[in-house]
């Protein structure tokens, strides 16, 4: 996904550039054809950002839905390592996690809402329902939070951008129509 959205990126800039530099009779209609490309790329680049948002919050919501609800299988996490993410120093607690009667056990997996108390080597009590890379902690998982917060931030933005589009289309002047229509 990276690459693609460097790809994306760059075409827009390079469009950018270029309607803006050419000059002359010729340079209006490269602007405003390269007004319509950028719009284009943009268009582009969001839908396929919100294809990924929800794909993977969709993916993620019913099982962390379920551990935030109290569904699930219960049993104990085991932090075998903690990763620093961010720039704001987030921290992700990966281990091992086992069902309390031991007939899952899920290797490198993430916890959820981890516990203040949790350390290295430390087994606290933990949730699986399913999901694909992560078990839950006690509390509310963030999980759920970010996909509906997620969901909702690319419902608001389509929408707004829906509305605003129909309200330049009315704005718009209607062509004169022809004598004797």
């Amino acid at each position: 996904m990276t690459a693609l959205a460097l790809l994306v990126c760059l075409a827009a800039w390079l469009a950018l550039i270029y309607a803006l530099m050419s000059k002359g009779g010729f340079a209006s209609g490269v602007r405003q054809t390269g007004r319509y490309l950028l719009v284009g790329v943009l268009v582009i680049a969001l839908g396929a950002l919100s294809v990924l948002g929800i794909w993977q919050s969709f993916g993620e919501l019913r099982p962390s839905w379920q551990a935030a609800t109290g569904h699930g299988t219960e049993g104990t996490f085991m932090p075998e390592r903690m990763h620093v993410i961010g720039r704001g120093g987030d921290r992700q607690w990966r281990g091992t996690f086992v069902s309390t009667d031991q007939t899952i056990i899920r290797p490198d997996v993430a916890l959820d809402s981890p516990p203040d108390r949790i350390q290295i080597g430390l087994a606290v009590p933990a949730r699986d329902t399913g999901a694909q890379r992560a078990v839950y902690g006690e509390g509310i998982p963030l999980a759920a939070v970010r996909n509906l917060a997620t969901l909702a931030l690319i419902t608001l933005g389509w929408g707004l951008t829906g509305w605003l589009l129909v309200a330049r289309l009315r704005r718009q002047p209607r062509s004169p129509s022809a004598p004797g229509d």
